[in-house]
């Protein structure tokens, strides 16, 4: 299982207690826990004790940059937290760290630098000049993601129509008419009484006119309907990272690719 250390620049030792607790509270045993600051005794014997501190610098393998930052907040008077934590635990270690609030390293570096501070790491001050040149190894990590495209689809509209129909309908039509015509030998032959008696007729004329009545009768359905199915695509991709070959003077060749752990990884707040 790969291990990582995880370092936390604190303003005061108490606040880096109180790191260390929270550390414990997550599942790191405290005796693995190191807080490392400059002692009272250092003004006394000033070389011996500070000569500890870098080589345990050293010992921690942090890189220049960040190692000369730390020397500076420990010279100022800041204690260092330095852990090694497991990868299943190395999110909620840094969670429970940025908890306690840790100096913002780059700020206080930037501010640092502003006053005029070298940021030249002491653990590696001699009496002669030192020159380092940085290589960076790095490797690319593949990141496989999904996102919904449009492939098409389906558009299904109703509207109405007006069609013109025709149907033929006999109809029935009455008519009256009135004729007057000379009178027959069967009117003539009557009583005076019957003949000269008042009568009214009245007859009506009906007609047959047509009329409309339309039912709704369903054809057919139109269903529109959609469906998802899910499907394993094999996603194939070429990575790189970046390989250093070392060349000892006895003409010995080691190489070393990107290492699989984060030292010095230090909390951002």
């Amino acid at each position: 299982m790969t291990t990582r250390t995880l370092t936390a620049l604190f303003d005061s030792h108490a606040d880096a207690e109180r790191g260390r607790q929270r550390l414990a509270q997550v599942g790191i045993p405290a005796d693995m826990i190191e807080i490392m600051d400059e002692p009272a005794s250092s003004q006394e014997s000033p070389e011996a004790e500070t000569h500890g501190i870098w080589e345990k610098f050293k010992e921690l393998l942090i890189p220049g940059t960040d190692r000369s930052a730390y020397e500076e907040g420990i010279r100022r008077g800041g204690s260092l937290l330095t852990a090694p934590v497991e990868d299943p635990l190395a999110d909620r270690a840094i969670s429970a760290l940025e908890e306690c609030q840790p100096i913002d390293i780059d700020q206080r570096t930037t501010e640092w630098r502003q006053a005029g501070w070298s940021d030249q790491p002491q653990s590696e001050a001699t009496g002669a000049t030192t020159r380092e040149e940085v290589i960076p190894v790095a490797e690319e990590q593949l990141r496989v993601g999904k996102r919904e495209t449009e492939r098409g689809g389906v558009r299904v509209r109703s509207y109405l129509i007006e069609e013109p129909v025709q149907e033929d309908v006999r109809l029935r039509e009455e008519h009256v008419d009135v004729e007057r015509r000379p009178a027959s030998q069967a009117t003539s032959t009557g009583t005076p009484g019957e003949l000269l008696k008042e009568r009214t007729v009245e007859m009506r004329e009906m007609a047959e006119e047509p009329v409309v009545q339309k039912d709704m009768e369903v054809k057919e359905e139109v269903v529109v309907r959609k469906s998802a199915e899910e499907r394993t695509q094999p996603v194939k991709e070429t990575v790189r990272r970046t390989q250093v070959d070392v060349e000892e003077s006895q003409g010995k060749t080691t190489k070393s690719g990107n290492p699989r752990r984060d030292e010095g990884r230090q909390p951002r707040h």
